[in-house]
């Protein structure tokens, strides 16, 4: 009887590991949702001063680096996309199991949300990355519908709708069939991205979308309208929850193109945040104080922020908790190393640290990258057999001098530079491909060749680690790498202008 107890015992607890391992190959992978609460398990206990909740409105606005960088506040963005109060009150509940912030900002574009119940997507997003606890079935539950509920639920929900319903809750049923899907990054730890280990949720987007003009807030009706009475109940909780742990709920509204009915639900919101005695700060009331250029600051047409606006916003964020909150600047502290790093490996991949952007020559450019010591870099000439200006050609010569490789005649070619020293060059066309590995995770591939069926002109041309064409269609392109984090860092690039685009 004995034995049979402890094979028993084995059984089920190498059927859990094996169930396990499944579970962490098969699991969706989305990064504005699964990532980042797979992510906030790691931290440490009580590591995280400021917690941020919301939507993509949250992960795409606010980035925990900048507040680091510029007030050394330990942050976390634990947010999804399209992420309604509930989900966001049920994430709140997960948070405090091992985290007692000591300010919760809650960003509140959700609480436009009207209907009752999500989408799919949604609900996959926000909650398959949850541990299962009574918490994560109560969250399923209040995110999907029960069939029976209504009377006109068939007016509501088609058939594929209602039946999806009955699957969510069931995990394996909606992610079994991604074999067809899976790659190496599955089998590999943090997603076969190393940065992973110091990622705090946050996204940064680089387009710009120049269509909106800022809104004229002035003008609007301050006639608040109501939230919808579910949207409402889980903003209660939340504020609730919060005053029942003793940690001050701020809801701030990011800067976005807000519509008069959209500007009067938040007034009503902000009601309900003062009948708790807590912060509500709409900064669409505040784009001049933000800095905030609606030409240039937005990312796309759901009007979130792209990195130029979320670094203004992020910024103005940390000083309004500065001046209103007693929190710690970690900077310095050992305890907080991830944090640094995070912040670190941000401003070395775009490029803001060391100035990379605002330099004009290339030769200054690669006396810096050389001088800096910390990045790797091609030298890339393409289009010189067409013949090269006086301009470019004196570019190009003062880049080899500072290379301090002889250039008696200009080609194309390409030439690789790590820790300062030259590692390779190349002037053969046909046939050339060579890669360059980083670490385990990313490497670099050079090679000669037709980037595009529509274009007959060969040049020599990068493939990135996720086999991303990267096309080096100008006379001299200069693509460095940050050695730290292993990923671009940043690109020059002119013509025969000689002049940097």
């Amino acid at each position: 009887m004995k034995k049979n107890i402890i094979k028993t015992i084995c059984f089920v607890c190498l059927l859990a590991i094996l169930l396990g391992s499944i579970h962490a190959v098969f699991q969706f992978k989305y990064s504005d949702g699964i990532k980042q609460i797979t992510q906030f398990y790691k931290e440490k206990e009580n590591s995280i001063d400021v917690l941020l909740l919301g939507s993509s409105h949250s992960f795409l606005n606010i980035y925990p680096e900048i507040l680091w960088r510029d007030f050394g506040y330990s942050s976390f963005n634990l947010s999804a996309s399209l992420q309604p109060m509930w989900s966001t009150y049920h994430y709140l509940v997960e948070a405090l199991k091992t985290q007692t912030p000591k300010v919760i900002v809650l960003e509140g574009y959700r609480l436009l949300e009207q209907d009752d119940y999500a989408s799919r997507g949604t609900i996959i997003k926000s909650l398959y990355g949850m541990k299962w606890s009574k918490n994560k079935l109560e969250a399923l539950k209040a995110s999907t519908y029960r069939k029976g509920t209504l009377d006109n639920e068939n007016d509501l929900f088609t058939s594929a709708e209602l039946e999806e319903f009955e699957q969510l809750p069931f995990e394996f049923m909606n992610y079994h069939s991604r074999y067809s899907e899976l790659n190496e990054q599955d089998f590999l730890p943090y997603y076969g991205d190393p940065s992973y280990e110091y990622y705090k949720g946050g996204m940064v987007g680089d387009s710009v979308y120049d269509e909106y003009e800022q809104p004229d807030i002035e003008s609007y009706d301050k006639e608040p309208i109501p939230l919808s009475a579910k949207t409402e109940e889980y903003y209660r909780k939340i504020l609730e929850l919060g005053q029942e742990k003793g940690i001050p709920v701020v809801t701030v509204i990011a800067p976005f193109y807000i519509l008069n009915q959209e500007y009067r639900i938040f007034l009503a919101a902000e009601q309900i945040a003062k009948e708790y005695g807590q912060m509500f700060v709409n900064y669409n009331e505040l784009y001049d104080a933000i800095g905030l250029d609606f030409s240039t600051d937005i990312l796309d047409a759901g009007s979130h922020l792209n990195r130029c606006g979320a670094e203004k916003f992020t910024h103005k964020l940390g000083q309004m908790l500065q001046d209103n909150f007693d929190l710690t600047d970690h900077r310095g502290d050992s305890r907080y190393q991830s944090w640094e790093d995070g912040a670190q490996r941000y401003t070395r991949a775009y490029g803001t640290m060391n100035g990379l952007t605002e330099i004009e020559s290339g030769a200054d450019y690669v006396n810096h990258l050389l001088a800096e010591g910390q990045y790797s870099f091609a030298v890339i000439l393409n289009g010189t057999d067409e013949g090269v200006s006086d301009e470019a050609a004196a570019q190009i010569n003062a880049v080899f001098e500072a290379m301090d490789i002889p250039n008696e005649t200009i080609c194309d070619g390409i030439w690789f530079f790590e820790n300062g020293k030259l590692q390779w060059s190349n002037t053969d066309r046909e046939g050339f491909k060579k890669a360059h590995r980083f670490d385990r995770y990313h490497d670099v591939r050079f090679e000669y060749g037709i980037t595009a069926e529509d274009d007959e002109s060969a040049g020599f041309f990068i493939r990135n680690d996720t086999d991303s064409v990267i096309a080096c269609e100008n006379l001299l392109t200069i693509h460095a790498y940050d050695n730290f984090s292993c990923i671009h860092a940043d690109t020059y690039r002119c013509d025969a202008d000689g002049v940097r685009k």
